[in-house]
């Protein structure tokens, strides 16, 4: 059994281990990432959604982070840490500011259950369930009223319309891991011409279809779009036209308006809705 001083030096470890990992994506020091975390690591990153298995994997989901932000500070906000011999359970709540790929800067806060295990007398992260913390919803927050219009920030705005493309070009490559992140389980969607209202299996039937059929998407363009906001929810009002060209090289053109539906989750804009016609 541990004796309190044992606990009392083990507990400072695990939280310089701590210090050690954030410090280690701020000055974007990827060796120092690997090495803080097991071989046989196993658990949830910010953005999984799926289990990361081994430190291969946690370190292609790090890399994606450093190279599409830029980390700038955090703050340790609480922090509990059970030692249970040569196991430890951490949780804690942090302060995590970064900027993103079009310059802005955000600050999310994060809450984390870790696991580490002492090899060798030396503490080591072997596993994690990380998140950010859901913003407040309107219900929760009576400054935010969702039932008024509410103006986008620029890099908010960017980020809205970049994820209504990432859909339209994820659908058109045939690409169902992009659009299961893009779109929820519970999407409907209206296209035109099929009398069938699709859910997302049909959606992805559909898009899976037009790959093998021999197509392929050679130019997408949105004339005009005009964006409605309420709280979480944002309605994009569009025009849309993009052209296709066949196995054989014949191009086809098609155009038509649509009324899109997003709303922002764990600070990502998902789409779980849309109602697309010919515009005729």
């Amino acid at each position: 059994m541990s004796t309190p001083t044992q606990v009392t030096s083990d507990e400072q470890q695990i939280l310089g281990h701590i210090h050690e990992i954030f410090r280690g994506y701020l000055d974007e020091d990827r060796e120092a990432i690997r090495r803080t975390h097991t071989q046989d690591w196993v658990g949830f990153q910010v953005s999984s959604r799926e289990m990361v298995r081994g430190i291969d994997s946690y370190m292609r989901n790090a890399n994606a982070t450093l190279d599409n932000t830029t980390p700038l500070g955090y703050e340790l906000l609480d922090t509990d840490i059970s030692v249970y011999g040569d196991i430890a359970i951490v949780q804690y709540l942090a302060s995590y500011t970064y900027r993103d790929h079009v310059d802005e800067e955000h600050t999310v806060r994060l809450r984390s259950v870790d696991i580490y295990r002492k090899d060798d007398g030396d503490w080591n992260q072997c596993g994690s369930n990380i998140c950010r913390v859901p913003p407040p919803q309107p219900a929760d927050d009576p400054s935010v009223d969702a039932t008024r219009l509410r103006p986008l920030a620029a890099g908010e705005q960017t980020e809205l319309l970049e994820a209504r493309e990432s859909v339209w070009r994820a659908w058109f490559a045939g690409d169902t891991d992009r659009l299961r992140e893009l779109a929820p389980q519970e999407t409907i969607a209206i296209d035109p011409g099929p009398s069938d209202w699709a859910d997302l299996a049909e959606i992805m039937r559909r898009s899976k279809a037009f790959i093998d059929s021999g197509d392929k998407l050679v130019r997408l363009d949105f004339p005009s779009t005009q964006i409605q906001a309420f709280g979480p929810v944002a309605i994009i009002y569009t025009t849309y036209l993009f052209e296709t060209e066949s196995a054989e090289g014949e191009r086809t053109t098609t155009s038509g308006r649509g009324t899109e539906i997003f709303v922002k989750r764990d600070g990502r804009w998902v789409n779980p809705g849309w109602h697309l016609d010919s515009g005729s």
